[in-house]
């Protein structure tokens, strides 16, 4: 596997030292999201574990350029009711496509009962999702079907 290239070159020789400079570079591959099931109206965006961000995308795909290692995404879009749970992988001396499908998302809502008024408390969830610091006796979170282990 590969890991840094260097571009080829041509230099001369005239009668003297010559020096010619070699730069060698990460090689980087092409990891595309593919997206599938979100309304063309909506705008969606790709956020990676090393702090890359895609930035609204208005189309069905995005590319980003990575080097090897691990990464971990999350994806978000314009529609609140669509979802994409986060996902994982791995850059390995290649290309990679990752298939982004959105799910209809739900309003699940979780009531306190028992805390003095004002007390912050918090919902999180096995996938990763918080509600934030809630200090209301409710708060909503938007979720695909699926089975939810959850903390308090």
């Amino acid at each position: 596997m590969k890991i840094y290239h260097a571009n080829d070159g041509k230099f001369n020789v005239t009668g003297a030292e010559a020096i010619e400079m070699v730069v060698f570079m990460n090689y980087t591959y092409s990891i595309q999201f593919n997206e599938t099931n979100l309304p063309l109206s909506n705008t969606w965006c790709v956020n990676l574990s090393n702090g890359l961000r895609s930035g609204p995308i208005q189309n069905m795909n995005y590319t980003f350029l990575l080097v090897n290692g691990t990464y971990t995404y999350s994806v978000g879009t314009s529609d609140k009711y669509y979802k994409v749970n986060p996902g994982r992988f791995i850059v390995n001396g290649g290309n990679i496509s990752e298939k982004i499908r959105f799910s209809m998302a739900y309003s699940t809502t979780f009531y306190e009962s028992g805390l003095p008024s004002g007390t912050t408390w918090f919902v999180n969830l096995s996938d990763k999702e918080s509600s934030g610091g809630v200090t209301g006796s409710t708060t909503v979170i938007m979720l695909i079907n699926g089975t939810y282990n959850y903390t308090i």
